[in-house]
């Protein structure tokens, strides 16, 4: 593993040593937000799972098939890491006075 590949691995044990904490405080105080914010660490899992899967994507060499690089693969991730944040933020931004 390269540093980049080290430093996704350590952004997934962050990410889900949050959703632990947050999973627990939810856990504790019966809280919605808490409950809610705990939801919304898990894609920051995904986020952070995808994020590794590019880099190693991107890592490997050029072969027959890809002549200039796998590195592209990292424009990808970043489309793929961006839907659900549209998508979640989405009913946000109609005016208050129409409903989703």
């Amino acid at each position: 593993m390269d540093k980049r590949q080290t430093l996704a691995a350590a952004s997934i044990a962050v990410a889900l040593l949050v959703l632990g904490l947050k999973g627990t405080a939810f856990w504790l105080t019966g809280s919605v937000a808490l409950y809610s914010d705990a939801l919304e660490s898990v894609i920051n899992v995904v986020a952070a799972c995808v994020a590794l899967y590019t880099i190693r994507v991107a890592s490997q060499p050029a072969d027959a098939e890809h002549p200039y690089g796998h590195s592209k693969a990292e424009y990808f991730s970043a489309v793929l890491e961006e839907v659900p944040f549209r998508r979640r933020s989405s009913p946000g931004m109609l005016p208050a006075d129409e409903p989703p």
